[in-house]
């Protein structure tokens, strides 16, 4: 035993003679990585303009968004269609970073709710009911 500890330390005391040279080596060589920027957030996409002048009691204006409005229009919904998903993809990519935080509000707020489902209280004649 007193033959282990005698080489443990006789291996301790060499080792701090050698330690400040190898330090020195591999502080030498040791270039600190420059922090990486973030990357840059992508554009918010721009719905098409397709202006139309409205006038009523003489004024005149210009509204370049009015064909959003249009829900009959099939060609017009297709565009908003592919608007959304564009502003969609958008926002995922900006908000990639606080996901977990989105999670953890989510099962928060989830926690909160009722798990009863029920409709506000009807009248029926003299009477409210609720289902």
């Amino acid at each position: 035993m007193r033959h282990l500890l005698s080489s443990f330390r006789q291996n301790q005391l060499n080792h701090r003679r050698i330690t400040p040279h190898i330090h020195f080596i591999f502080s030498a060589n040791y270039k600190p990585q420059k922090p990486q920027p973030p990357p840059a957030p992508p554009s918010p996409p721009k719905p098409p303009k397709k202006p139309v002048t409205f006038t009523h009691h003489g004024e005149s204006w210009e509204d370049p968004y009015s064909w959003m409005s249009q829900l009959n229009d099939k060609v017009a919904m297709r565009h908003m269609d592919v608007y959304m998903e564009q502003e969609e993809k958008y926002i995922e990519a900006v908000m990639s970073d606080t996901e977990r935080l989105q999670s953890k509000l989510q099962s928060e707020m989830g926690s909160r709710l009722s798990n009863e489902l029920s409709t506000p209280p009807l009248r029926w004649g003299p009477w409210y009911s609720s289902v």
